[in-house]
């Protein structure tokens, strides 16, 4: 059964996001100008992961509903999120840890763990949120764009 979620009337406050040029914007601490590292926009799933910029920089003299749009709790750690879920331990994303071993076979090639391992490492960084972490088997590997299209930062370990 399906979660019923009742609508409600609500005043967007304290949550900025400005694309292109920021000269003009000046952001305090309840804006943000990066992205906002939703769960899955393209599913309409706009959760927060555990690390999401919006988690606890919200502005909770705002808030008036003791509740998420889902029934969450809507002030965890003190301080409301910004946007309409509050980021749950336990229910909401976290930053993972995603495989990649170009030699793979079998497996469900998800990522999820070596058994089941990305076989390209463009597939673990088109999957990869901000925070996760790629391990890479052994090998030669060629990703032909950068995460997200953002940037990426690799830290190799020292022999």
């Amino acid at each position: 059964m399906g979660q019923y979620i009742t609508p409600v009337t609500a005043t967007t406050t304290g949550m900025c996001r400005q694309k292109g040029d920021n000269s003009s914007f000046a952001p305090d601490e309840h804006c943000i100008t990066s992205d906002p590292n939703f769960a899955d926009t393209a599913q309409s799933d706009y959760r927060l992961y555990g690390n999401s910029p919006c988690v606890n920089t919200g502005n909770t003299g705002y808030c008036t509903l003791s509740t998420d749009v889902r029934g969450q709790g809507r002030i965890q750690d003190g301080t409301i999120d910004m946007g309409a879920y509050e980021w749950t331990q336990g229910v909401d994303p976290v930053p993972l840890i995603r495989y990649v071993n170009g030699g793979v076979t079998g497996g469900g090639n998800d990522g999820t763990t070596w058994g089941n391992a990305f076989a390209s490492l463009q597939d673990a960084l088109d999957k990869a949120h901000n925070g996760d972490t790629i391990w890479v088997a052994a090998g030669t590997y060629c990703p032909t764009k950068q995460a997200g299209g953002t940037g990426l930062t690799v830290l190799l370990p020292s022999k």
